[in-house]
């Protein structure tokens, strides 16, 4: 049980409130602008189906290369919200660095569960592996990035759970995982004002909180948070690290980037030279 009281982790999971009004707006309208942008910039394959459900599309992002890293996104918007087409700009930062894009749409909560929304990102992890190729990509070196609520599913999608349960004996092991601003311990949420809408029952939390299960696969892991986003989002970082501390062979890496809050983490996909690119890229 979070020792936080309703009213802190409201505070603490209220990221819009941590800023002003007027810089949050700024920040949506600018990335708004990069992802049209982005839309005619690059080749871009638009709404491939990779599941049965209406939401189950991606896009891809193409470099006119072959055989390019390949870097899947899993987009935040707190399990409810948000939509691929508002994350088109993560291409402006990875594309000049000779990486295929690949943005995932996915069903949201609460019409589908937290086990759907894990199964709908599997699925197109599949489909990349399988399909990627077509679209100048590698399916040999595939690297998986979530922001937000993304970054939860990233995590999950990494965990023994979701391998034996999701896709037994037919697993695809990220070459590489950033997770960015994300939350790997359900319980504060099912605690704040975010399950109003969510209503995450008991076995969610315990079965969908990626600290409490283990990683099944042996990739390098990034973790990345802003060092304004509050302490429960810096305790949310670092508990997956102690968590996943020792559990298997896999190197993890904390990297708390000062003056930064969640949305110009997010904003920071948009640049090639920002930092976080520079982790992705290696450069």
């Amino acid at each position: 049980m979070s020792s936080s009281s309703r009213a802190v982790l409201d505070r603490e999971y209220d990221n819009v409130r941590k800023i002003s009004t007027a810089s949050f707006q700024a920040i949506i309208k600018h990335l708004e602008r990069q992802s049209a942008l982005a839309s005619h910039r690059y080749q871009m394959a638009k709404d491939l189906a990779y599941g049965r459900g209406a939401l189950e599309q991606l896009d891809v992002f193409g470099t006119g290369k072959h055989k390019t890293p390949v870097q899947v996104f899993i987009h935040g918007g707190y399990w409810h919200m948000l939509d691929k087409r508002d994350f088109g700009f993560v291409a402006n930062g990875l594309v000049p660095h000779g990486v295929t894009v690949v943005i995932v749409n996915y069903p949201l909560l609460p019409q589908v569960r937290m086990q759907g929304q894990v199964a709908a990102c599997h699925r197109a992890l599949h489909w990349v592996r399988d399909h990627i190729a077509d679209f100048g990509g590698d399916p040999e070196h595939i690297s998986l990035i979530g922001h937000s609520s993304g970054a939860h599913i990233a995590a999950m999608l990494l965990t023994r759970r979701a391998h034996e349960d999701l896709c037994p004996g037919n697993a695809v092991t990220p070459e590489h995982a950033c997770l960015i601003s994300g939350i790997y311990d359900l319980q504060p949420i099912q605690e704040c004002f975010l399950n109003d809408t969510l209503a995450l029952s008991d076995e969610e939390v315990d079965s969908y909180s990626p600290i409490r299960q283990r990683p099944q696969t042996d990739c390098p892991l990034t973790i990345v948070v802003g060092g304004d986003e509050g302490k429960e989002y810096l305790c949310q970082s670092r508990g997956l690290i102690q968590a996943w501390a020792g559990t298997g062979n896999a190197p993890m890496a904390l990297h708390v980037l000062n003056q930064e809050n969640h949305f110009t983490t997010r904003a920071q996909l948009n640049d090639p030279s920002s930092s976080i690119i520079k982790l992705l890229t290696r450069s």
